[in-house]
């Protein structure tokens, strides 16, 4: 009886479960198994959803997953004393980054080295809204659940009117030659 209540556990997001053999001896799976499998895998990355927004943001990685900058635009800087060069363009895409040139995913380390840089803390060389990553997250530590989405807007507002100046290629091959 608890070999059942486990299999019949709905799946964590993203997973699907493998029933093994049916009692026919295939080990084929209907339809409707397969959509129960989706139908459960989703509702779970929904309540995922719902808890991450309920509780406060401690990091980059948890600030990606509420969805709340899905879609916007960031910038890889590279900082030095005398410049603050913007080296790459992208797009968040869930807990993921994409250059403006792909539309491939990747984490903040593999878009710091598609721009060609190397840090120990690649969130603290992506911008948004004119700040950090890590910036953000660090002023979100200070502020109430209920405040940080107000917090995340009122951000976006202000940057509305700052414009990044870009001088990049349209094709990443060429970053090399910057």
């Amino acid at each position: 009886m608890g070999d059942e209540a486990a299999t019949d556990a709905a799946p964590a997001a993203g997973e699907f479960v493998d029933r093994g053999r049916r009692r026919d001896g295939s080990n084929r799976r209907s339809l409707e198994e397969m959509v129960a499998d989706v139908v459960a895998a989703a509702a779970a990355a929904h309540e995922a959803a719902e808890a991450a927004a309920e509780h406060k943001i401690s990091n980059v990685r948890e600030l990606l997953a509420t969805g709340l900058l899905e879609g916007e635009r960031v910038a890889y800087r590279q900082k030095t004393r005398t410049n603050d060069k913007v080296m790459l363009e992208g797009r968040i895409k869930g807990v993921l980054y994409s250059c403006l040139c792909h539309d491939e995913a990747m984490s903040a380390a593999q878009f710091e080295l598609h721009a060609k840089c190397k840090s120990n803390n690649p969130n603290n060389h992506i911008f948004c809204f004119g700040k950090s990553l890590y910036t953000i997250v660090s002023h979100l530590r200070t502020k109430p659940v209920e405040e940080q989405s107000s917090v995340l807007l009122k951000l976006k507002e202000e940057s509305e009117g700052i414009k990044v100046t870009s001088s990049l290629p349209r094709d990443c091959t060429q970053l090399s030659e910057i």
